[in-house]
């Protein structure tokens, strides 16, 4: 290398240093410290100085442009953003710059503090905190902390690898001059208890954890009588009371009092009376096994029931199952649920909860706070399906109507129904049943053992399609797998061996309201395809098979016939009846037999109509004597 070329390279020396101001920070910090914003040394309270100091010689006069104080190992308030209200650093008395708050940090920015050669510089740091109820943590501590990396400046550097306040000091202090409601709820049951929390606070609504006032909680406003709100010390500033209890239906408020605090005084709470549940239709008969633990030929069970005395036009979670007399009020029981969904495909779930969705259905209240719908059971194999004859009642569990993740109401349908076992005799055995119709999907098919549809029905069935596929996990019974799920207008369930009376009306009720859309009868319980329903002996293995014909469950609900007169004359059997207005002459069959000890057959017969409704069947007069039958 040329001489005439060489060149010395000296590298820069940063000489800037930093400590912390000993007994700088303040004891304490006043939870009512809230300042908007802080331009003076009289507002905020001051939580840290920091000086920084450039020594003679080396790098010169240095000029720091930003400051970032970060949280100390040790600090105790988790969120700065959400607790710290505004920061300030200063200068002595001079303002220099509003802090930008993170939940980690206070970064100061846009600085321009010259710290010439041989000179330094105090800087302060003033805050004040939230006024949000709840936002402040009593007795917690701040620590901030800052590294060299921490501090910008220019023409100079910091050489002070870290810094820290004090972790003992900064202490946000909450003095409680009031008691506050924490936790009231907006609706109580009448003579069923309830809780409510309280806490000793701030004007804020900060909780003091140090207070220990005794406190009672007493009825304000109201016509009924409250218990249970005997006095209580609070505890890390709060208590609650677990047992208070009202007892008239209605509105009313309480009140906490206790020392010097000033009394609080809860919302407006409705008492209710007890939830109820009245069955609409709930079926006799559902699905089980005679015994075990495997249940591979379920079919679903439906009914239909009515709630009161819940929150007006609230939409409520729910879910149900199976549960038996044994179980307790609070047993959520077994089974798995299909949700009818009032609209698009109905859901199934095999684990029912409040808390995921596609596990748990909804509904909205009425003005009175009641609500009536349909609710789907698939029997499993579990112990309350598991054995014939058992007792299995549909339980219904609630949230609280307002979006809650926890049961917080039971209900418990007053009847129910007898578990049956698909098999070919014995007691509580049953035979299959299974439909196709025109009936709309997701409506529900009833079965009676009268031509009226008096009393509660026999089973009760979904139309299929409903949307889902029953049959994921190959636990449905071969009938229903292969010719109902899925199938437009096809529905299926089991039915009693022992019916005398047989099947006599099968009837479609909507989704939507539960009301009527179409009736099939058969009076006698032998269908016009032939189908026997009285005391079928099939189980699942020949269930009976109702055609479109035998009850197509469409239009008005057909008129029951009545026979008005018989004579003879001519030597023919003059038939008298009257049928629906929309009836044809081709609707009817006439069956004859000898003696009523033997089975009704079809026989040759004229059908002719005088009118709307009015019919004659005119049958050649046998020998001997016959009994007849008008069937639509």
């Amino acid at each position: 290398m040329a001489a005439g070329n060489s060149q010395t390279i000296v590298a820069a020396v940063y000489d800037l240093t930093m400590s912390a101001v000993a007994a700088s920070e303040s004891a304490t910090i006043s939870s009512l410290v809230n300042d908007a914003t802080i331009t003076t040394t009289g507002q905020g309270a001051q939580a840290w100085q920091v000086t920084l100091s450039n020594p003679a010689g080396n790098a010169g006069a240095g000029t720091v442009s930003a400051i970032n104080f970060t949280q100390g190992a040790n600090n105790g308030v988790a969120n700065w953003q959400t607790t710290i209200q505004a920061a300030e650093l200063f200068d002595g008395s001079t303002a220099l710059a509003a802090g930008t708050i993170s939940a980690t940090s206070i970064a100061f920015s846009g600085l321009s503090v010259g710290i010439a050669d041989n000179t330094s510089k105090t800087l302060t740091l003033r805050l004040s905190l939230k006024n949000t109820a709840g936002a402040l943590k009593d007795n917690a501590h701040f620590q901030f902390a800052l590294t060299n990396g921490d501090v910008t400046a220019m023409s100079n550097g910091m050489t002070t690898v870290s810094v820290n306040s004090d972790e003992t000091q900064n202490q946000i202090t909450v003095l409680a001059t009031k008691l506050g409601f924490a936790s009231v709820p907006a609706y109580v049951v009448t003579n069923a208890a309830f809780s409510a929390v309280v806490q000793a606070q701030d004007a804020n609504g900060n909780l003091d954890v140090d207070d220990t006032t005794s406190v009672t909680i007493t009825k304000l406003t109201g016509a009924g009588t409250l218990t249970g709100g005997d006095a209580l010390n609070l505890l890390n500033g709060t208590n609650r009371w677990a047992a208070l209890v009202y007892d008239t239906a209605g509105t009313f408020t309480m009140q906490a009092a206790g020392g010097s605090l000033t009394t609080a005084t809860s919302g407006t709470i409705t008492a209710l009376l007890a939830p109820t549940v009245t069955d609409v239709f709930m079926p006799q008969y559902m699905q089980g096994i005679a015994s075990g633990s495997s249940n591979s030929k379920r079919v679903p069970f439906a009914c239909r029931v009515t709630f009161s005395n819940l929150i007006a036009g609230a939409t409520y979670r729910y879910y149900n199952q199976g549960v038996i007399g044994t179980d307790t009020a609070t047993a959520t029981g077994a089974g798995n649920c299909i949700l009818a969904s009032p609209s698009g495909s109905f859901v199934r779930t095999s684990s029912p909860g409040l808390s995921t969705a596609g596990s748990y259905g909804t509904f909205t209240t009425d003005a009175s706070g009641s609500y009536t719908g349909w609710f789907v059971l698939e029997p499993t194999g579990n112990a309350r399906f598991g054995t014939a004859g058992n007792q299995v009642f549909v339980r219904i569990i609630l949230n609280d109507g307002n979006n809650g993740t926890s049961p917080k109401t039971f209900l418990t349908t007053p009847d129910a129904a007898t578990v049956l076992a698909f098999n070919t005799t014995g007691a509580n055995t049953g035979t299959g049943i299974w439909g196709s119709s025109s009936a709309t999907d997701k409506n529900f098919v009833l079965l009676y053992d009268n031509v009226a549809g008096a009393g509660q029905p026999l089973a009760a069935a979904l139309v299929e399609s409903d949307g889902v596929a029953e049959n994921t996990a190959a636990s449905y019974v071969k009938f229903y797998n292969d010719s109902v799920d899925g199938i437009s207008g096809a529905w299926g369930t089991i039915i009693p061996n022992m019916l005398a009376n047989g099947i006599q009306r099968i009837e479609q009720r909507k989704l939507s309201d539960g009301s009527l859309v179409a009736a099939n009868t058969d009076s006698d319980g032998v269908w016009p395809s032939g189908a026997n329903t009285v005391n079928p002996a099939g189980g699942d293995a020949t269930p009976v098979v109702i055609t479109a014909t035998d009850a197509p469950l469409t239009g008005a609900a057909p008129t029951t016939l009545v026979i008005t007169g018989i004579q003879v004359t001519g030597g023919n059997v003059l038939i008298d009846f009257t049928g629906g207005a929309a009836d044809a002459i081709t609707d009817f069959t006439v069956l004859s037999t000898a003696n009523l000890t033997t089975g009704l057959n079809p026989i040759a017969a004229t059908i002719t109509t005088s009118g709307p409704g009015l019919f004659r069947a005119t049958i050649p007069l046998g020998t001997p004597a016959a009994f007849y039958r008008i069937k639509r």
